[in-house]
């Protein structure tokens, strides 16, 4: 938002902004999740920016991120890799599984990180997006709205079995 405020064509220039933040309760499990996401919460005025820049957004938002799911199984199979870097995200996961007293993880920001690697493991459909803030708690609700023209390629739906598999066979094998 600093950069568009400070450079309003650079909107016009990005070749793409892919964002983990939002979410619509549009997906098949939208009765299920919380109606704000926090990253957009922490600053609903720059993300309404961004979006209203008509810079081109693919938002993945917990509509999806909240499908896929990284379990103590995946785990194990990073840890008999005796690899130093899945050592390392063990050590890391364990500590996490620990504080959330869960033995599952949700992969937010790797599903975003995976679209520049293969964006069929979503499904998207065109839309506008308002964020609705008014600096009272709780405010930075994401709106959609249906529109063929729009600059949002919102995420509804993951092939969560596809983003594991993609995810642990990029890091179980050796450089």
């Amino acid at each position: 938002a600093a950069a568009i405020i400070r450079e309003p064509r650079i909107a016009e220039n990005v070749k793409e902004i892919i964002l983990m933040g939002g979410v619509t309760r549009l997906g098949d499990n939208g009765l299920k999740i919380r109606q704000i996401e926090h990253n957009i919460k922490s600053d609903p005025e720059a993300a309404s920016l961004v979006f209203r820049s008509k810079a081109k957004i693919t938002m993945v938002g917990l509509d999806v991120t909240m499908k896929v799911k990284f379990t103590k199984l995946e785990r194990d199979r990073l840890k008999a890799s005796g690899l130093p870097l899945n050592d390392a995200l063990v050590k890391m996961l364990d500590r996490w599984f620990l504080f959330i007293e869960e033995d599952f993880t949700l992969m937010h920001d790797p599903l975003t990180v995976s679209l520049l690697l293969d964006r069929t493991l979503v499904k998207t459909e065109k839309v506008t997006i308002e964020v609705q803030y008014d600096h009272r708690h709780p405010t930075g609700q994401t709106i959609a709205t249906y529109d063929e023209n729009g600059n949002v390629d919102l995420c509804l739906d993951v092939n969560s079995k596809r983003f594991n598999e993609l995810l642990l066979n990029t890091l179980l094998k050796e450089k």
